[in-house]
């Protein structure tokens, strides 16, 4: 089995293990760590100074960006010195281990405001919170007026939450958001210092 060295600089050197541990390579591997926070930044000439030996591997991974001819490096270490992808993402892909990684599903919400509730029709904002979830939004975010009250607001959260749909009511309106947490809100996004207290007030 071979051993690759891997050269990278301070930033990177955790994104770098993390991706390596993913792939889960049938080779084994190393990762030297040379004193430059910024791997892009290293040339060949510079790298030869820091890097004096390859150890035990057989191979050596410089950056992608990395500057000057590998062929000198590999001269002065006398092992095969290679360039990695400009980009360290693609690294796997560069090993032909891209189906290896673990991929895992982001752990992201997105909230879309229907702008104004208070002057639509229900069909209007049904309709609407419809074509947000259509477009990726996990949140229907109900925005009311700067002052007043959302009318019919229970029947707007009773048939959002029989579409499914998680729901967020946008207003510092008191009587609004006690009467839409009857209904099963599932966030209220107007707390702040002055109605603190209403946030104790709701289920």
């Amino acid at each position: 089995m071979s051993k690759i060295l891997f050269v990278t600089g301070r930033l990177a050197h955790n994104a770098l293990l993390n991706i390596l541990k993913n792939m889960d390579p049938p080779f084994s591997y190393e990762v030297s760590v040379l004193p430059i926070s910024v791997a892009a930044l290293m040339n060949v000439t510079w790298v030869m100074s820091q890097l004096r030996s390859a150890g035990d591997a057989d191979v050596v991974i410089l950056p992608g960006l990395c500057q000057g001819d590998e062929k000198v490096l590999a001269e002065a270490l006398g092992v095969e010195v290679k360039r990695g992808p400009k980009d360290l993402k693609d690294l796997p892909g560069f090993f032909g281990f891209s189906t290896h990684l673990k991929k895992t599903k982001p752990n992201i919400r997105i909230l879309a405001e229907i702008v104004d509730a208070h002057k639509m029709t229900l069909n209007e904002i049904v309709n609407k919170a419809l074509d947000y979830k259509d477009k990726g939004a996990t949140i229907i975010d109900i925005g009311g007026p700067n002052k007043g009250s959302i009318p019919n607001i229970g029947d707007i959260v009773s048939v959002l939450k029989e579409l499914n749909l998680c729901v967020n009511l946008d207003t510092f309106d008191e009587k609004t958001a006690l009467e839409a947490d009857k209904f099963g809100i599932d966030l209220y996004l107007s707390v702040n210092s002055f109605n603190i207290d209403l946030a104790f007030r709701l289920s």
